[in-house]
């Protein structure tokens, strides 16, 4: 009815013989703009098989690091970092040119390299991950329609991103520019990669056309190569920053996680929540207790390139109290040796005497569960996980 009105104001005033003109070249626009999709459609078909297999198995051969070759028992440990303002991110993503998410995926990066250092292992020159992007409102909805079948939140399709983890991006401003730069290499080569991880999550068409047995082989190998999973959740409407249940509370906090599977070791989730975002792992027990040095990681390189940017850090921002989920003194983990909580406090006094701005305060004692204890953040969402690769 709308364009039908606007058709009679405009023959109302300046006549049809001026409107029909118009109206046909919009509608060409529309038919050039459906060919030339049509054509990059047909682009990416045709060099699918060559980009999946250079993407997916040729590229980035180099030695194999702990996260692929630690042996997994199956049993799963959860941690979540404090939550940073997400007003920090942005004045840091303006200060060097970049976006929020190329921020936090080179703190991920930093929290990875650190990582590996902390426990004198051997530092790759990059960590191969499987990155998704998933709405909040895909996961904070109570409902969901009568057709949508597939029973899990709707998401995006994946990417692999090698994250640089080498010490020569040690430096956190050298760090976001590798990371916008592998950002986009994989924005213009991995569309065929992208689509087909969109196939295979909107109903597992992939595994179903192949033979059974290939598709076991490909998938443990390429679980084993894709080591870690790395899910970012954000709203897709600015407005919806809070929910609220049924009887009217609002929803303070949620943490998502997206449990790793087959030969993935660890799981590692964005979860922007309110004005907010944390960073949240799930990993096999085998590596608890050193699972926890990857979100203080995360927080000490968000801090450093705070302070190379001269962004400000509000102390009543960080008066969370962090508590590493660490064994008690004298304890055995999974490989049999003794931890102890000393070093835990030790990184947090070291955070705390680096940044003047950074009000932490060392717990006296230390928690024994497999996740610091919170009100809010101890449940995390019980919605259905699907990791397209592995299904």
């Amino acid at each position: 009815m709308s364009e039908i009105r606007f058709l009679v104001s405009r023959k109302r005033n300046y006549g049809i013989s001026e409107c029909i003109p118009e109206t046909a070249f919009s509608q060409w626009g529309l038919v050039l703009a459906a060919i030339k999709e049509l054509f990059c459609i047909c682009a990416i078909v045709y060099t699918a098989p060559r980009m999946l297999v250079q993407e997916l198995i040729t590229s980035h051969r180099g030695a194999m690091h702990q996260l692929q070759t630690v042996s997994l028992c199956g049993r799963k440990v959860v941690a979540w970092s404090d939550p940073v303002p997400l007003e920090v991110i942005r004045k840091i993503s303006l200060n060097v040119s970049a976006s929020t998410t190329e921020i936090l995926l080179s703190s991920v990066s930093g929290a990875l390299r650190e990582y590996f250092l902390q426990f004198r292992l051997p530092v790759p020159e990059s960590v191969l991950t499987t990155a998704r992007y998933m709405p909040l409102e895909g996961l904070m909805r109570s409902s969901r329609s009568a057709d949508d079948s597939s029973g899990s939140p709707s998401g995006r399709g994946l990417l692999c991103l090698a994250l640089p983890t080498s010490p020569l991006y040690d430096d956190p401003k050298e760090s976001v520019l590798e990371t916008q730069s592998i950002l986009k290499k994989a924005r213009q080569r991995q569309a065929a990669v992208y689509l087909a991880s969109i196939w295979q999550l909107d109903g597992g068409h992939i595994t179903r056309i192949l033979p059974t047995l290939a598709v076991r082989l490909v998938l443990n190998h390429l679980s084993r190569r894709y080591a870690v999973a790395l899910t970012q959740v954000s709203p897709e409407i600015s407005g919806e920053t809070r929910y609220r249940l049924i009887w009217g509370q609002e929803v303070e906090d949620a943490m998502y996680w997206r449990p790793p599977q087959s030969n993935i070791s660890v799981s590692l989730t964005l979860m922007t929540y309110g004005d907010t975002v944390r960073l949240g792992v799930m990993s096999d027990s085998m590596i608890a207790p050193q699972h926890t040095n990857i979100v203080t990681g995360f927080l000490d390189q968000v801090y450093q390139l705070a302070a190379q940017t001269e962004v400000p850090l509000d102390r009543a921002s960080f008066s969370h109290v962090y508590q590493p989920n660490i064994p008690p003194e004298g304890t055995t983990n999974a490989h049999g040796s003794h931890t102890s909580g000393s070093s835990a406090s030790e990184e947090l006094r070291r955070l705390a005497s680096s940044y003047v701005d950074l009000n932490i305060s060392t717990p006296s004692g230390n928690s024994g569960s497999d996740s610091p204890p919170s009100s809010c953040s101890s449940h995390p969402l019980n919605e259905d996980n699907a990791f397209p690769v592995i299904d």
